[in-house]
C-alpha cells in the first residue's frame, strides 16, 4: 500500500511539475519559429527598423540573391498596423545612404555593401535587421537578428527552420520573412512581461527562459 502511494505521489509530482514548467514559458502566438528577446527596453524604444543586405549564397535551383533580398522588404506588409515599429525597406535605406553619404550600396559588392551599411546604419533607422539564410543540403533555415544601429547590440532574434518537405522556392522564403515581421508584433507585446519578470527575479540580465517556441 505504501509503495502504491509513493508511486502515485511521484506521478503527481511529474505531471504538475511539467505543467508548471510549461506555464512559466508563454507561447509566441502566431509564428512557428523561435523568438529571443535580448533587450526588451531597447525593443520598446525602436521606432524604425531598416532592412540590411541579406546574407545568402544560393545553391543551384534556389532563388537568386536579389529575389530574396526584395522579398525581405516586400513581406514587411505583414507587420501589424498597430505596431509602433515601422520598416525601412532595403531600397529606402539605400536611398537614405545615397542622399546623406553619397554612396550607392547597389553598386558595391555584397561584402562591401554589408560593411558600409553597418558602418552607416544610424543614417537609415534606429535599428536594423540582418537576415542570414543557412541552406545546407539537409536543412534550410533563416535567422533574423535585429540590432541597435548606434551600438550594434542585438535586441532580438527570430529563427525559423523549414520543414523537411518544403521546397526551396520563393514561397518558403516569403513565409520566413512574413513570420519574422509577425514576430515583431509578438515581441513588442511580450517585452513588458519580460521586463516585469526580470524585475521580479531581481536580475538585470537577459533571462534565457524568454526563448519561446510555439
Amino acid at each position: 500500500m505504501k509503495r502504491l502511494i509513493t508511486i502515485l505521489m511521484a506521478i503527481c509530482i511529474m505531471v504538475f511539475g511539467t505543467q508548471a514548467v510549461f506555464a512559466a514559458s508563454p507561447k509566441v502566438g502566431s509564428v512557428p519559429g523561435v523568438v529571443e528577446i535580448s533587450n526588451p527596453e531597447a525593443l520598446l524604444a525602436i521606432q524604425q527598423i531598416a532592412v540590411a543586405p541579406l546574407l545568402y549564397t544560393p545553391n543551384e535551383d534556389e532563388p537568386a540573391w536579389p529575389v530574396i533580398n526584395s522579398i525581405m522588404s516586400e513581406a514587411s506588409i505583414h507587420i501589424d498596423e498597430k505596431c509602433p515599429v515601422t520598416i525601412v525597406t532595403y531600397d529606402e535605406a539605400a536611398a537614405r545612404l545615397a542622399t546623406i553619404e553619397g554612396a550607392d550600396i547597389a553598386l558595391m559588392s555584397r561584402r562591401d555593401a554589408t560593411r558600409y551599411f553597418k558602418d552607416h546604419a544610424t543614417y537609415t533607422a534606429d535599428a536594423y535587421v540582418e537576415a542570414t539564410v543557412t541552406n545546407g543540403s539537409k536543412k534550410l533555415d533563416m535567422f533574423f537578428n535585429v540590432y541597435n544601429s548606434a551600438t550594434h547590440e542585438i535586441i532580438f532574434t527570430y529563427k525559423e527552420v523549414a520543414p523537411s518537405y518544403s521546397s526551396r522556392q520563393e514561397k518558403t522564403f516569403n513565409n520566413f520573412c512574413k513570420n519574422f515581421y509577425m514576430s515583431i508584433n509578438e515581441a513588442v507585446k511580450l517585452a513588458p512581461k519580460v521586463i516585469e519578470d526580470r524585475a521580479e527575479k531581481g536580475s538585470s540580465k537577459y533571462d534565457p527562459e524568454w526563448n519561446f517556441k510555439k
